[in-house]
């Protein structure tokens, strides 16, 4: 037997892997090569510096006292709700209703002063007449709760039936050319909700009823929930762009959305370019940044913050290489049209990668087991291509509900890379350490951290209404 494992050992110290983007062949082993370097984020505490108007920091939960940057709201939720049985339905919407007002005010973000209950007949083996049922019952329930009082925001509710539909296209569709966002919950999951879910859904309520009260002026907000206390670039010079393309049923390109926020994380406004191909053209690209240009500086003017020297652009997925030169040829161009100067703006391009077959692993209390948020793997550059890459655990871990609960899963990181395109050159370290902390302002939970940072996040789901058909409503 130990012939057998010296043998091994001398094989497997022999056997080099060549990798075309290290400077050497390394040793079949498991360690990381030296070209890799393990770094932890100044972030990787998932209790962020954020400020809320309650000024209490770091993040607070919003149930132990934080208190939303959108201010309190009040509101009327309409139910369109299964006819399974109207005293029966009536007693689980009332017992529901009741958790979430509990949660919504318990979280600080209002009160749910009433609520109304619309019926729509289910049938169950005529999905198609189902379907239109939900659509009538829910124009019918939006119009008729037009005569509250004044500063009562209605948000439709929809109890969807116990699969996922097309209903779902028809709500959105409805509700935003009525003017209203809309929330949509299967009915087992509702009759099945608890505090949690309460909780996660009392935010999503809050969230989309601030931004439908609000769309012509997000400037005037100091954010939606909160913001980061600090300037995720450490200077409040920065502006962070999310973009990301809609595509319709067939996978054309519909159009692409640019989502605009400051060094705070507060969201700015929203871009929509009417493009037809899955690249940005220089002449879009041109367009969409001297929108962001203007008004980030008319931002900033009026907020009394530094005027923004940087413009972060995220995409979501890989840059074509047309992409990076339409893109940086738009940006010198807006600079051109705006009269300022080419040695003082900077533009960083930022793919977030989550398609790939990457993992990262840690060890915790001597097991194998996911990393950190926050850590990550600064990997090599492939030359000519990128100025930085990395691995990035951007999703938060909670170790010790894994052991209380025996919990298993993997959590994947997301690759990152970056390319500078100015005489200040970023590095890995500060772009990572930019894209964390956006990942902190996740409105529609306080009990969840997404993957992705805020920016793509809403131009993401931005992209995936207008997949669907809805034409949202946006800042004019």
């Amino acid at each position: 037997m130990d012939i057998f494992e010296k043998i091994a050992e001398k094989i497997m110290s022999e056997i080099l892997i060549d990798f075309p983007f290290l400077s050497e062949p390394v040793k079949f082993v498991h360690k990381v090569p030296r070209e890799f370097k393990l770094k932890r984020s100044k972030w990787r505490n998932w209790r962020l510096e954020v400020k809320d108007n309650s000024g209490i920091k770091p993040l607070p939960m919003l149930r132990e006292g934080g208190k939303p940057l959108g201010g309190p709201l009040q509101i009327h939720l309409v139910y369109v709700a299964p006819d399974l049985g109207r005293r029966y339905v009536e007693e689980v919407i009332s017992d529901k209703n009741e958790l979430l007002r509990q949660r919504f005010a318990e979280h600080n973000l209002g009160e749910i002063v009433s609520y109304s209950i619309k019926f729509y007949e289910w049938i169950e083996q005529n999905v198609g007449k189902t379907r239109e049922n939900i659509r009538k019952v829910l124009i019918e329930a939006i119009k008729e709760s037009s005569d509250l009082p004044e500063g009562v925001v209605v948000v439709p509710v929809v109890i969807g039936p116990s699969y996922r539909g097309w209903y779902y296209e028809d709500v959105k569709r409805e509700a935003s050319r009525l003017g209203k966002h809309s929330q949509i919950i299967l009915w087992d999951n509702f009759v099945d909700m608890n505090e949690e879910t309460a909780a996660t859904l009392a935010c999503d309520i809050y969230v989309e009823a601030l931004i439908q009260e609000n769309i012509d002026k997000l400037e005037e907000l100091d954010g939606l929930v909160w913001r980061l206390a600090n300037p995720a670039d450490g200077e409040g010079e920065t502006v962070y762009v999310g973009f990301d393309y809609s595509r319709d049923r067939e996978g054309r390109i519909s159009g692409a959305f640019a989502l605009l926020c400051d060094s705070y994380g507060r969201l700015i406004s929203v871009r929509h370019a009417p493009l037809t191909s899955d690249y940005i053209t220089e002449e879009a690209a041109r367009d969409i940044f001297v929108y962001i240009l203007e008004r980030a500086s008319k931002y900033a003017e009026k907020k009394g913050l530094k005027k923004p020297v940087r413009v972060v652009f995220y995409r979501d997925g890989p840059l074509r290489p047309l992409e990076r030169v339409n893109i940086v040829r738009g940006f010198e161009r807006s600079l051109k049209a705006l009269g300022l100067d080419e040695k003082v703006m900077c533009l960083d391009l930022v793919e977030v990668i989550k398609r790939h077959s990457k993992r990262m692993y840690s060890r915790y209390r001597g097991e194998i087991t996911n990393p950190w948020f926050g850590e990550y793997v600064v990997m090599p550059v492939l030359s000519g291509f990128h100025d930085g890459r990395a691995l990035v655990s951007s999703t938060f871990v909670d170790f010790k509900k894994i052991e209380e609960e025996g919990l298993d899963y993997t959590v994947k990181p997301v690759e990152i890379r970056f390319t500078s395109y100015s005489s200040r050159m970023s590095n890995i370290e500060k772009i990572v350490n930019e894209y964390l902390a956006l990942t902190a302002l996740n409105f529609w939970s306080p009990l969840r951290r997404p993957k992705l940072c805020l920016p793509l996040i809403l131009a993401h789901n931005l992209a995936n209404l207008t997949r669907i058909g809805v034409q949202p409503r946006l800042p004019e």
